[in-house]
């Protein structure tokens, strides 16, 4: 069972290192997907005869419905629109046309004032060209000594994969029980750095674990937001 914590007095201590997921952890990523919708939207508004507020909530329901991966061949399919080259516009709008995702301010805040006693990383996996565009939209960066984008090493470095983690754990020369990871997917963020005795932090905040996952998997502390992190 996961303990609810004061990370100052029991767990992050002077000599740790900090590590967070993007997504879901540190913004709200339906906001990005929600802007990416909305961008195809407007254009498919163009090449189709129905309204974009139309197209946007039928996206949507594809989301919920089906996941990721096939909402834009799913809904193309349904419009008699479908070719490869339309579904790999329709992708690279949604990737590329956020404008307005950002940090709630009380979590930028925390990390200015985290950045003055701990060193502070992010490990995120998704397509690195993806993610490097929402670092840049969130104005970030600067909190952080270090961004790894897990895309660039290969798949080997997805999640649960430690092999970003490692490179971190060379620069800082510490050891695996001075190293926190914040993130919200227990599905993969933390099985493999509890076997190495890291400490595992689970962000509830916007967390997509629903279920009930093996102890193996879960997070060994979860807090509410990175809100939580007074230190």
């Amino acid at each position: 069972m996961k303990n609810n914590i004061n990370l100052k007095r029991y767990i992050i201590n002077k000599n740790d290192i900090l590590i967070f997921d993007l997504d879901d952890t540190i913004y709200r990523e339906i906001n990005f997907v929600n802007e990416g919708f909305k961008g195809v939207a407007s254009y498919l508004e163009k090449k189709i005869n129905l309204r974009k507020k139309i197209i946007f909530n039928e996206l949507k329901k594809i989301l919920h419905k089906n996941g990721r991966g096939k909402v834009f061949d799913i809904f193309c399919k349904r419009k008699k629109i479908y070719s490869k080259k339309i579904v790999k516009k329709l992708i690279k709008i949604y990737r590329f046309c956020n404008k307005k995702i950002d940090v709630p301010k009380k979590n930028l805040k925390i990390f200015k004032k985290l950045k003055k006693n701990f060193r502070l990383y992010i490990v995120t996996d998704g397509k690195w060209q993806v993610q490097s565009h929402k670092i840049k939209l969130l104005k970030i960066k600067k909190n952080f000594s270090k961004i790894y984008l897990t895309d660039i090493y290969g798949k080997d470095a997805w999640k649960p994969s430690l092999k970003c983690f490692r490179k971190i754990k060379k620069i800082e020369n510490c050891k695996w029980e001075n190293i926190s990871y914040f993130g919200d997917n227990e599905k993969k963020d933390f099985v493999n750095l509890n076997k190495i005795g890291a400490k595992t932090i689970l962000v509830k905040r916007w967390s997509r674990s629903r279920e009930k996952i093996s102890k193996v998997y879960s997070a060994k502390y979860a807090i509410k937001s990175i809100n939580d992190l007074r230190y």
